[in-house]
């Protein structure tokens, strides 16, 4: 008999997924000029929706049936934090292009944008599993 992987490995597998979709798609809309903020905000909105829907289909035990409710709380957590980070990113990645402008290295609009969210995901990571968690077994709601 095997035992079941904790539910954290499991949320960092899937969160991993969703990061890799997040990323991929920072660095296209990036690559199309869209402001980084922006599209920190567009590409991370579209990862933790599919992150939080996985996680209470497949890793959480959901304590009731109404999940609107649990979409609409992590909703606002989300906005909050993908605001927080899309400002964050901003600043990392105006840093790292001039510390990379003022050197003799040459590097690559989306190869900043993509360090820059490496700085900045594992913090965000372990505040997703908490309070997804929280909000899916019915420890809090808005």
């Amino acid at each position: 008999m095997t035992a079941k992987p904790a539910k954290h490995y499991k949320f960092i597998a899937l969160s991993g997924m969703g990061w890799l979709l997040d990323s991929s798609i920072l660095i296209a809309l990036s690559h199309f000029n869209i402001e980084i903020i922006y599209a920190n905000f567009i590409s991370s909105s579209i990862a933790a929706t599919f992150v939080f829907l996985m996680s209470r289909k497949y890793i959480f035990e959901a304590k009731f049936d109404t999940k609107k409710t649990e979409l609409s709380t992590y909703i606002l957590y989300t906005l909050l934090v993908i605001l927080s980070a899309s400002i964050l990113i901003g600043l990392v990645s105006i840093e790292l292009n001039h510390l990379f402008t003022d050197s003799e290295f040459l590097i690559d609009k989306e190869i900043i944008v993509f360090i820059s969210k490496i700085i900045i995901t594992p913090p965000q990571l372990i505040l997703n599993f908490i309070v997804s968690k929280l909000i899916i077994e019915r420890k809090f709601h808005a």
